[in-house]
Parts: C-alpha cells; sequence; structure tokens
C-alpha cells in the first residue's frame, strides 16, 4: 500500500498529504510537458487522490456548486470540512482512511449523535466527540478532553494555492 502511494504521489509530482507527517512522501517532478487534458486530468486525479473520494462523489460535490461565483473556492471548502478531513486537520486520525474507519465503526459524535457517514459537512458551532483523549494542538481547532470544535473555519484557505483553478475549470462546469 505504501508502494502505491509513493506512485501515485510521484506521478501527480506533489505532497498529498496523505499523513500527517509531510516527510513521508517523496516528490519527484517530471520534466516532460503534458498534454492540457493530461494535465486537467492529473488536477482533478490530485483532488480525488488527496482527499480520497471517488469519481462520483466528486462529481456530486460539483453538481452542488453550479450556482457559485468563486468554484474552486466552495469545492475546497465543502471538501475541508467533511467530518473525515476535519478529523485528519484536528490531528485526531493520523490518515483520512483511519478517520473514515472511525466513522463507519461509530466511535465518532457530532453534537451527541452517532455519525457513520463521512460526507457530514461540519460547522462552527458542531462538537466532535471522541472515543479517546485528544493530544493535539491546532490554532484552528478549540480542545476539550476528548471532544473539540473548530474555532475559525476559514482554515481551508490555505489549501487553495495547491491546484491550478484554469485545469479544473473544465471539471468544475
Amino acid at each position: 500500500m505504501q508502494k502505491k502511494r509513493n506512485k501515485l504521489t510521484q506521478r501527480l509530482g506533489t505532497n498529498l498529504e496523505l499523513f500527517s507527517n509531510p516527510h513521508k512522501n517523496i516528490i519527484k517532478r517530471h520534466t516532460t510537458t503534458h498534454s492540457l487534458f493530461k494535465r486537467e486530468l492529473l488536477e482533478k486525479q490530485k483532488i480525488q487522490a488527496t482527499y480520497q473520494i471517488t469519481a462520483s462523489t466528486l462529481k456530486t460535490i460539483i453538481t452542488k456548486l453550479k450556482h457559485t461565483k468563486t468554484k474552486l473556492k466552495t469545492l475546497i471548502k465543502l471538501l475541508e470540512t467533511r467530518l473525515d478531513n476535519v478529523l485528519f486537520r484536528a490531528g485526531v486520525c493520523p490518515t483520512r482512511k483511519s478517520a473514515k474507519q472511525l466513522i463507519v465503526h461509530k466511535k465518532i459524535k457530532l453534537n451527541g449523535i452517532r455519525i457513520t457517514k463521512r460526507a457530514k459537512i461540519i460547522k462552527k458551532a458542531d462538537i466532535i466527540k471522541t472515543p479517546f483523549i485528544i493530544k493535539a494542538t491546532n490554532k484552528h481547532f478549540i480542545y476539550y478532553k476528548n471532544k473539540f470544535k473548530i474555532k475559525k473555519t476559514n482554515y481551508y484557505k490555505k489549501y487553495i494555492k495547491q491546484y491550478n483553478e484554469f485545469l479544473l475549470t473544465r471539471t468544475l462546469t
């Protein structure tokens, strides 16, 4: 599995942040230039690999964005505020896959209700309860013993720079 992730990282040419430790992935840049279609496809695959979603899930999220002006910004905001990604960014889980595992096995409570779908969008006032004590620190989240909530909802803005909006225009329309 590790080899597969490394190959994907090398093919896309960027660190996908699949792990909480950013030094685990070694990036090798390609020297050849690709066609426009290939670059668009790679950009779409980069989003799918980073957030570990399927093409059909990405398609349903994009259909929600039909009436927005800044589609890339809204897309990244929707992807960053999903429950599995919030658990990963808060430092509760080392990977998005382990966050998905916690959610599927009904170990996470959102405002006192057990959640089984990782696509749940988290809002600023939502309190997320975990089965263990959290020892992570992050300026975008407020931590209690085994609970946390989002302090700032604009933490997703630094992740927008990773993607090329020009290459995603055909995908987002």
